[in-house]
């Protein structure tokens, strides 16, 4: 089963979702980019591991114009019950603009 929890648009052709998907035993974080003509899964990280009770998911995104994509979340191994952590991830797309250093006057 797959849940998907959070969608950021910059258009029809860059749309983002994020949430998480049940794997055999743990819930495994889950991204997927919309190009305009199909959808991309994306490799993510899956801190509290892929036992038995684990839980990786992300809850949000947002997708900034020029930067690239932020996904955030929590991780948390319930068996044997440890606290839960922030998970984030950032994703900059390749052919993303380079910061140009602005000049100071001296």
């Amino acid at each position: 089963m797959t849940a998907l929890t959070a969608v950021s648009s910059l258009s029809p052709t860059d749309v983002w979702a994020v949430g998480t998907y049940y794997g055999p035993g743990a819930q495994l974080t889950l991204a997927q980019h919309w190009d305009g003509i199909g959808w991309q899964v994306f490799s993510t990280p899956n801190p509290a591991g892929e036992i038995e009770g684990a839980v990786n998911e992300f809850n949000s995104v947002a997708n900034v114009l020029g930067v690239g994509v932020w996904a955030v979340g929590d991780d948390q191994v319930r068996m044997p019950a440890k606290p839960s952590q922030t998970l984030t991830a950032f994703y900059c797309p390749a052919g993303s603009p380079t910061p140009t250093p602005t000049p100071t006057p001296t």
